[in-house]
C-alpha cells in the first residue's frame, strides 16, 4: 500500500535523521487531516471482530510494517536510544503511529504534542546541541 511504503520510506532513508523521520511519521498520523483514516486501522477497528478473512489481512498488514521497520532500525542501530531493540522500537512506533491515528479522529484532550515527545525520546538519542 502507499501508506506502508511512504512509512518505509522515512525511516530507511539514511539522509534524513531517525529522530526527523519518526518525528514526521508521528505528527502526520496525529494529523486530523485526511478524515478517512488509515485502511488498516479503520479495517481492523470495523471488520475483525467478525471477519477471519480481514483479520488475517490486517495481520499480515501490521506484520509487514513492523518487519519493514526493524530492517530500518538495525541498519540505524546508533540512532536508537541506548538499549532499544529494533523490534522494541519498531512495536513502539506502530503502537504510537495507529494510536494518534484513532485519538486524531477524535476531540479528545488526549495531547499529541506531548505524546510526539515522549515517543521520540523513548525512541532516539538526543540530538546533539547545536553551538
Amino acid at each position: 500500500s502507499s501508506g506502508q511504503d511512504r512509512f518505509a520510506e522515512m525511516v530507511t532513508d539514511s539522509a534524513i535523521p531517525l529522530r526527523e523521520a519518526i518525528n514526521g511519521l508521528l505528527h502526520s498520523s496525529a494529523e486530523r487531516t485526511d478524515h478517512r483514516g488509515c485502511l488498516l486501522v479503520n479495517t481492523t477497528m470495523e471488520r475483525n471482530a467478525t471477519d477471519e478473512r480481514c483479520l488475517d489481512l490486517t495481520s499480515k498488514g501490521f506484520d509487514e510494517l513492523r518487519a519493514i521497520l526493524i530492517a530500518a532500525f538495525e541498519s540505524r542501530r546508533n540512532e536508537l536510544a541506548d538499549g532499544l531493540t529494533p523490534d522494541g522500537a519498531a512495536d513502539l512506533l506502530l503502537v504510537a503511529t495507529q494510536g494518534l491515528r484513532v485519538v486524531g479522529a477524535t476531540e479528545s484532550k488526549i495531547r499529541a504534542d506531548s505524546t510526539i515527545q515522549t515517543v521520540l525520546d523513548t525512541l532516539t538519542q538526543e540530538p546533539p546541541v547545536r553551538q
